[in-house]
């Protein structure tokens, strides 16, 4: 869902996905009879973005909550949230924007 909202051009705030936009899924799962010993084997392989492309390994945040920003907001357990509600009323601007 977030590579759809990304690539239509939506801001996004908080933490990326642990899991790549380019990714193994869907395993199979398998047992030996004798020694019961199991293990999983992927069967299918999404590519995302263009496989070299940083986007394929995570997607980045316009504003990633950083250790400094979830400090900011005294460990909040909404912290993203509120990060998020400061992005809305303007308080806060893409830091990636402010970098160029």
């Amino acid at each position: 869902m977030a590579r759809f909202l990304y690539l239509a051009g939506a801001t996004l705030i908080g933490t990326p996905s642990a899991q790549a936009a380019n990714s193994f899924c869907n395993a199979d799962r398998w047992v030996m009879p004798n020694t019961a010993i199991d293990g999983q084997v992927s069967r299918m392989y999404y590519v995302e973005f263009p496989i070299g492309s940083a986007l394929a390994h995570t997607l980045p945040m316009h504003e990633q909550m950083t250790y400094e920003s979830l400090a900011a907001y005294a460990f909040d357990p909404n912290a993203e949230l509120l990060l998020t509600l400061d992005w809305l009323s303007g308080e806060r601007t893409d830091s990636r924007q402010e970098a160029r």
